[in-house]
């Protein structure tokens, strides 16, 4: 039971995720993570192990039984043969939204526009600065921090608390009135 056909774990993993939602079996995020939890734990040395591990976590009802087990038998046991091949999987291809004056080295891997999917990933150079530690920032990064920095506004309440303006009458408060109020 271990990575196969030029594949990591985690790619197996994912991509036996993906072969029970085609077959039907709704796997939400949570029990996919808690897959590769349990795999962890119980390890990938046995069939045993990787078929309960997948049973308890990913199938919810038992009318999905059958098809885990159809579905397990075509993944990791296919796997294990050899007959899973990288081209199953879909290319997806990164598209980067940099600035004009970037210097960005031509990438030529062979690959057609045609062929997969394309996703376009866009990056804030605030947020980046925002998630790094103060002591790994540069000279220039940090002053850029400062600016930032400088240009956040705190605000408070903008409505007038009546406790501010002065009392009408002074001297001790009139009990009476306070409790019949």
């Amino acid at each position: 039971m271990s990575a196969a056909g030029g594949q990591t774990l985690d790619r197996h993993l994912v991509g036996f995720v993906d072969v029970l939602r085609r077959s039907g079996i709704a796997v939400p995020l949570g029990s996919t993570l808690d897959f590769g939890r349990a795999l962890a734990e119980v390890g990938t040395g046995t069939r045993s192990g990787v078929y309960w591990a997948g049973r308890a976590t990913l199938v919810w009802r038992p009318e999905d039984v059958a098809t885990y087990d159809e579905a397990f038998e075509h993944h990791w046991m296919g796997a294990a043969s050899g007959s899973v091949t990288g081209a199953e999987q879909p290319t997806i291809t990164l598209l980067l939204d940099v600035p004009e004056d970037a210097d960005v080295p031509p990438v030529d891997d062979g690959a057609s526009d045609a062929d997969g999917d394309h996703i376009s990933v866009r990056w804030s150079r605030t947020e980046v600065l925002a998630s790094r530690d103060f002591a790994d920032c540069t000279e220039e990064e940090l002053a850029e921090l400062h600016d930032l920095m400088r240009g956040l506004r705190l605000f408070g309440a903008t409505r007038r608390c009546r406790r501010l303006r002065p009392a009408v009458h002074r001297g001790r408060p009139d009990l009476r009135r306070t409790v019949r109020a």
